[in-house]
């Protein structure tokens, strides 16, 4: 088998892993959860207190903007840039595959626990 197919098949079953469907419990680490947001400069766009209004306008990442997601659902915007319908998210919003599955539960651990903000914000996509 040529190493490409090789490579494609094995990325397409790294995220069957994460589908919605499938998508195994996800118990993070809210401390290195925080550290990784802080890293990955995710205020940037969502803004300080990451409930939306941010340099992009992104979306509420605190639990009031998150209703109804689950720690498998963040985990899987995270990596594959859906949401929990399956519908992509806005085109600015990077893909964080290179981190791992751990990595992704830590910060949507960390999202969870995050004090709510009530705030709406504007579709960013428009």
């Amino acid at each position: 088998m040529p190493l490409v197919l090789v490579l494609v098949l094995t990325a397409c079953a790294a995220d069957a892993s994460i589908s919605r469907g499938d998508a195994p419990a996800c118990r993070g680490d809210a401390a290195l959860g925080a550290t990784l947001v802080g890293s990955n400069a995710c205020a940037t766009c969502h803004g300080r207190d990451l409930g939306g209004n941010g340099a992009a306008r992104a979306p509420n990442l605190t639990p009031a903007g998150l209703v109804g997601w689950s720690e498998a659902d963040i985990a899987r915007a995270l990596s594959l840039g859906v949401n929990r319908e399956g519908g992509a998210l806005c085109a600015s919003m990077p893909r964080y595959a290179r981190l791992s599955e751990r990595e992704r539960c830590d910060i949507a651990a960390y999202l969870r626990a995050l004090a709510p903000v009530a705030r709406q914000v504007a579709d960013s996509c428009d």
